[in-house]
């Protein structure tokens, strides 16, 4: 075990509807219990790295006498062996089955996910069990058990996860951007598919799991009532001896030019409405310019009712429930896109509406109302997710994952704070085109 150390971090000043989002939370979730003896309330969060190349972190959360932990490895969707997709998901559904049921003998619960670039593997219980739940965690992949029973059983599950999202007509028309939008050789392009998910055998896992899921570029988050003596002993009974293994060689970032409108319409048998989605390349969530992008595309369409898309296409003109722009935000930057659904009739009408008003806000730029309430916004949500142990811990996960939490200098709070209307236009700007796009619109029809 090398390099022990603590850090001290404040959190962003709470703006006035911060401050109301963290009341509300506080008020909902509160819940008094004695303090905790042996914790060092003073210290925020403390550092740890095993020789084998795992970076671990506590958080003191002394209010309750729990724990969450996240295990994250950068192993993602994007890393997928071509041919093979689904891989990543498929290992994750068939380890985290094989623990379950000790986790839950505790009284806890464990799960996982699969982002493009990174697995997280998760528990949480009793801080009492905090050194139990921390070896099923690290075993889980540390010593994977993997057989051919597990194996199918994940595999069925995910195959009928994606029957039902074969048969939504919204999942089927961002499938088909992905496609059109990237190039034949580009992993964001490469759908899961029933036959790739059937590709994966049990030696293809093992020699996965042995292979690259291992310490080196991992990253453990504990958040709860564990001081520090017991954090920097569990690291070490847990995963001192676990294997560096082999990193994966990073995406690149994929290369798309777009020439004009690429207009896609798919038939589908029994719709009534269509489902519309326009795509641009997109930005990293790393990328310098990511605060700035957010205060935009707020404006835009991610902004719920306060979003230009929302009060054109819903408010004024009544053609749909729901319109959203985001960004498919990762290490790798994947798609921009604007979806929404609408009666068959208002199909053209919509999509019209969505260049107009995107064009507008493109030319006049975003307003002073504006742009205030999108900073307290997402200022407002940055700390309503770390309201809660189990919000922190998914933050802070996702920031070390991303390789933000060893950006010394960068602050997103404060980044926040320093974006202007200009500089939220410029970005804008150099994202979102309203003459070169793709467009897809699954629409009723014979299939």
């Amino acid at each position: 075990m090398r390099n022990v150390n603590m850090r001290q971090r404040a959190g962003c000043p709470p703006t006035r509807s911060a401050r109301l989002l963290l009341l509300t939370a506080c008020l909902t979730l509160f819940v008094s219990v004695p303090a905790a003896a042996g914790l060092d309330p003073s210290s925020w969060t403390y550092f740890t790295r095993t020789d084998s190349g795992l970076d671990a972190v506590l958080r003191n959360d002394i209010d309750l006498p729990l724990v969450t932990l996240r295990l994250g490895l950068p192993v993602g969707r994007l890393h997928d062996p071509q041919g093979k997709e689904g891989m990543a998901e498929l290992l994750a559904h068939t380890l985290t089955d094989v623990r379950a049921g000790q986790v839950e003998a505790l009284g806890g619960e464990s799960g996982a996910f699969v982002t493009n670039d990174y697995t997280v593997f998760w528990v949480r219980g009793l801080a009492a069990d905090y050194e139990r739940l921390l070896v099923l965690l690290v075993r889980t992949v540390a010593e994977p058990q993997v057989g051919k029973a597990g194996l199918a059983r994940a595999r069925d599950r995910l195959r009928g996860e994606l029957k039902l999202d074969q048969s939504m007509p919204g999942a089927m028309a961002r499938r088909r951007l992905m496609e059109e939008l990237y190039g034949d050789k580009h992993p964001l392009r490469r759908n899961v598919t029933m036959r790739s998910l059937g590709r994966t055998k049990l030696k293809d896992a093992e020699a996965r799991l042995a292979r690259v899921y291992g310490a080196s570029g991992a990253h453990l988050v504990v958040v709860g009532a564990v001081d520090r003596g017991r954090f920097a002993a569990g690291v070490e009974t847990a995963a001192g001896q676990w294997p560096s293994g082999e990193r994966l060689p990073p995406v690149p970032e994929p290369e798309v030019k777009l020439s004009g409108p690429q207009v896609v319409r798919v038939a589908m048998k029994g719709l009534t409405q269509s489902s519309i989605i326009l795509g641009w390349p997109g930005i990293a969530r790393t990328d310098p310019d990511w605060e700035r992008f957010q205060v935009f595309n707020h404006v835009l369409g991610g902004g719920g009712f306060a979003s230009r898309l929302m009060q054109a296409v819903r408010v004024e003109e009544g053609r749909t429930y729901g319109i959203n722009s985001s960004a498919s935000a990762g290490l790798t930057p994947g798609p921009l896109t604007v979806s929404t659904a609408t009666a068959s009739a208002a199909t053209d009408d919509t999509i019209a509406t969505i260049l107009r008003e995107l064009q507008r806000l493109l030319k006049d730029g975003i307003t002073d109302r504006e742009l205030e309430e999108a900073r307290e916004y997402l200022l407002g949500r940055y700390q309503l997710v770390r309201a809660t142990p189990d919000g922190r811990a998914s933050a802070m996960i996702s920031e070390a994952m991303l390789g933000l939490d060893d950006i010394e200098e960068y602050d997103h709070c404060e980044n926040l704070e320093a974006v202007d209307a200009a500089g939220a236009l410029e970005v804008g700007r150099c994202f979102f085109d309203a003459g070169n796009y793709v467009l897809v619109v699954v629409e009723a029809g014979k299939k």
